[in-house]
């Protein structure tokens, strides 16, 4: 709650929003979009996101790690993380099924649960690490005679 007042505070600050009458009776306040809120927002939605600089992603970097670490066995770590994001991804699959339930007689679906759309997302998310986690570990076995490292580059 603290974040969305401070937000709020900013952006009526900056002028995109304004208070929209008085403070109810749990003390919140409607905030609305000025002109040039609604000319921000409008930037925004037909802006699009970033993907030439991918975040930060702690697999890759311990996998590529492993690689070049003695005594590191990759295939060990391939293993562990493909058991953790096939449990997760059985976990999202439950969930999905929990929301797609028919409910007052109408399924949901993706264009009109936005829950499920951001589900969908975490869904192919997972699905492509373990794609990736197969491509590595095949890659891994098309090396002569792959072993773990004892030092030095493999």
């Amino acid at each position: 709650v603290g974040q969305v007042y401070t937000t709020l505070a900013r952006l009526e600050r900056d002028g995109f929003v304004v208070g929209d009458g008085k403070a109810d009776d749990e003390g919140k306040i409607a905030y609305r979009l000025t002109d040039a809120g609604r000319a921000e927002a409008d930037a925004w939605w037909l802006a699009p996101v970033g993907v030439a600089e991918p975040t930060r992603d702690e697999l890759v970097i311990k996998l590529a790690l492993a690689l070049g670490s003695s005594g590191v066995d990759p295939y060990a770590v391939i293993h562990a993380q493909r058991t953790a994001t096939m449990r997760h991804l059985q976990d999202l699959t439950r969930l999905k099924l929990t929301l797609t339930t028919v409910q007052g007689g109408h399924p949901n679906t993706l264009g009109t649960d936005p829950e499920l759309l951001v589900l969908e997302h975490r869904l192919f998310t997972v699905e492509a690490q373990l794609r990736w986690l197969d491509y590595v570990e095949a890659t891994l076995a098309t090396r002569p005679a792959y072993t773990v490292p004892t030092g030095g580059t493999p």
